[in-house]
């Protein structure tokens, strides 16, 4: 992709735009752009994201430069969608970001959605690790970072479950993302995808844990 015929813009301030390794072809002319030297004022509810996947990144913007960025991003073939920061803590928003872990995949890893007041019943139920609401007894700022992470729009990797069947009744144990789940019981999300093995699944459908 060529960046000749880009629209004037002019903006200032110290944050730039990182370039992203893992972006398409088609995204990283306009990383590199922007690496270059276009720097853009900073503004919470501004964010930007395209159909190539490079994310709601914070290059925020004051509402008057809205439509220069919009048409520097549609200049080079990329679809433009504003989301505020409310936009994005909404339930779906959220939802629709939480992917399988690249770990996940490796491993066969299955993407499925439970109902999250039946998985806190049975989280309740491991007292080494149950974290409670407002994690109180979480590490760290792990909550906390997720809610400011999930501000970013970005994709988020679903937290790692495995169910197991003991004397006719479902175990429930996380290997992976207990705060994740937690931010997303507290916020009250009803139904929350989540990554687990074949066998995990099973167990899961025979006692009624998915949405």
């Amino acid at each position: 992709m060529k960046l000749g015929n880009l629209p004037a813009v002019s903006f200032k301030s110290n944050y730039k735009m990182p370039l992203n390794a893992n972006s398409s072809d088609a995204v990283k002319p306009l990383y590199a752009y922007w690496n270059r030297g276009v720097e853009i004022y900073e503004h919470f509810d501004s964010r930007i994201t395209s159909a190539d996947s490079f994310g709601q990144m914070i290059i925020d913007a004051d509402d008057k430069f809205d439509g220069k960025i919009e048409a520097l991003l549609k200049a080079n073939g990329i679809k433009f969608t504003k989301k505020s920061r409310f936009e994005l803590m909404e339930t779906n928003n959220i939802i629709s970001r939480i992917r399988l872990s690249d770990s996940d995949k490796r491993y066969n890893g299955e993407l499925a959605i439970l109902n999250a007041e039946k998985v806190e019943e049975l989280f309740k139920k491991d007292n080494s690790y149950y974290i409670k609401p407002g994690a109180s007894n979480g590490i760290g700022n792990r909550y906390d970072d997720i809610i400011e992470y999930l501000k970013t729009g970005q994709d988020i990797d679903a937290s790692t479950i495995h169910i197991r069947e003991d004397n006719g009744k479902p175990v429930l144990g996380f290997i992976d993302g207990r705060h994740r789940f937690c931010v997303y019981r507290d916020m009250g999300i009803p139904n929350i995808p989540f990554a687990l093995d074949l066998k995990s699944l099973s167990v899961a459908k025979k006692y009624g844990l998915l949405a």
